[in-house]
Order: structure tokens, then sequence, then C-alpha cells
């Protein structure tokens, strides 16, 4: 039966005003469905402020696995779990790493919730948002793409039997779209005792847009249709257009989707500004040093 359209909606958004630097606003939302088959939506995600740190936003998509015990527990869980890690132990100078950390985090919480019912799993996909630059870390088939120009580019590399048959070409993309191991996952949070995430950079220009979103959603919308949807009105706009088109293509899973839009404009590389200053300041030197010699040579000339 059709999940009816008032179906849990699994998301946390906590929406906060703009701020009054307008070269610093990120608009965010997120919307998740049970989709038109399932009778459960084990997705969960969660859009906002990092508490405790301003200007800090996190954008989170769990997917719970199918065919484990428990998936809407496992994904809720290992949510709140990075959530809390990443507000309590924050580095800014290496929110990658703060990311992995919280997930490592969220794989000891959802690991230890094994009881007989089975091993809860979930994927994860996550993204912490400031001053114009995005740090991004996942585990599982969950991705994150970066909206630019038209065209949308994933930023994440999936964790499934058939994107590793892509990336050692035996299997070409077409042919793992169709795949009838298409759904089978190689890295989870919670079925092992240890998971290694996968983490990356990237500085956004005025007028990206970020998406987090579940298979249920990447996996009945091509490319280009997710690239041209994102781009739809606001943040709400884009994301709940999203999960309308994963609904009309059938949505056979649960179809999650978080759109972050980023209005100001691209952040100052520190490489670009410290080498810009260290070589000024070598050529200031330069000339000092030419000037010096010069009035010796002048000097002994007399």
């Amino acid at each position: 039966m059709p999940a009816d359209p008032g179906s849990e909606s699994r998301v946390t958004i906590e929406a906060r005003s703009p701020l009054a630097d307008a070269e610093h606003s990120f608009e965010y939302h997120a919307v998740s469905h049970a989709g038109e088959v399932r009778a459960s939506n084990q997705d969960f995600a969660l859009a906002g402020e990092l508490p405790g740190h301003t200007g800090w936003t996190l954008l989170v998509v769990a997917d719970g696995v199918g065919g484990q015990a428990r998936g809407d527990w496992a994904s809720r869980v290992a949510t709140e779990t990075l959530a809390a890690h990443v507000a309590e132990a924050l580095d800014p100078a290496d929110p990658g790493m703060s990311l992995a950390s919280g997930i490592a985090a969220a794989n000891e919480a959802v690991f230890a919730g094994e009881d007989a019912s089975g091993r809860p799993a979930t994927t994860m996909v996550c993204a912490l948002v400031r001053d114009g630059r995005a740090w991004w870390a996942n585990v599982g088939d969950s991705r994150i793409y970066v909206v630019r120009r038209g065209m949308a580019e994933q930023l994440s590399a999936d964790h499934s039997w058939v994107a590793e048959q892509v990336r050692a070409g035996r299997l070409t993309e077409d042919e793992a779209a169709k795949s009838s191991q298409r759904n089978i996952i190689t890295r989870s949070i919670g079925f092992e005792r240890d998971v290694r995430a996968d983490r990356g950079e990237v500085a956004l220009r005025a007028g990206d847009r970020l998406l987090l979103c579940s298979d249920g959603v990447h996996g009945v919308i091509s490319r280009a249709e997710l690239a041209r949807i994102a781009r739809e009105g606001t943040a709400r706009d884009a994301a709940e257009a999203l999960v309308a088109a994963a609904r009309a293509a059938g949505a056979p899973d649960n179809a999650t989707a978080v759109v972050g839009c980023w209005h100001g404009a691209a952040p100052l590389a520190d490489g670009v500004a410290r080498t810009s200053w260290h070589g000024r300041r070598a050529l200031m030197l330069g000339f000092a040093v030419a000037i010096i010699a010069a009035g010796v040579l002048v000097a002994r000339s007399l």
C-alpha cells in the first residue's frame, strides 16, 4: 500500500534568523518521507545551527539499512550522537576531523544497540558549513552534491558493491544503475565495531547549493534532474520538490533531501592570502636589498 502523504517525517530543523552580515547568509531545509512503498520511514535528517557555535550549520542525512533490525532507531541515534559529539568537540582548525570523530562516536553508539532482533545499521552523510566553506563526511551510499552552474557534482563516493565495480572498471554506470546488487552497501554505521568515514572540503560560490540525500532520492532521479530541481526557489522549495519528484517516480524507498543555499561571497582561500602576503614581503625585501646594495656601490665609488 502506498504510504500516506502525512506519514511520519523524521526531520529535525532548527530554524534561525538570517545573520546580520548578508555575505555570510546560509539558508537550509530538510524534508523526509516514507515514500510510496515502505510502510515506515527509516531515514532521519537534521538541518540547523550547531549548538553553542554561532555561524556553524550542521546538515545530516542518515538512512537506516534495510534488512537490518531497527533501522529507524539506528538512523536517529547515529544523527543525535554525531550532533552532540561535534557540538562538544568541534575543532575549528579541522572541522572535517570533527565530523569523522563524530561518525566514529555514532558507530560506537549504534554498534552497542544489538539485541535479540539483530544488529542495526545506517548510512550517513553530513556537512558542516561556515563562512562559505563546507566540510563533509560520509559512510554508505547517502550522498552529498554541490550544485553549481546547472550541474550537480557528487562530492562523496558511494560505499556500495556496484560503485566499487564501477571504480574498478568492471561495470559501467548504466549497468550499475540497473544491477540487482545496487542496494548492497559495503560500509555502514553500526554493522562493525570500527568504521572509516570518507571526508572532504569545498569552497562555496555565491548561488551554490549543497544537496544531501538518501538513495531513495538519487536512486530514482537522474543527476541532471537533481541539478535542475535543487535550484528551484528557496532551500525549502528545492527540498520539497526533490522529495515530490522521488514520489512521482514511484519512491520505492524512503526519500530524504536536505538543501543548503549559500548566498554570500566566495571565501578567501587562506593559502592564497598567505602566498600573496609572502610574495609582497619578499618583493619588499628584494627592493630593500637592492637599495642597500646600490648605496654600497655608490659609497665605494666616492
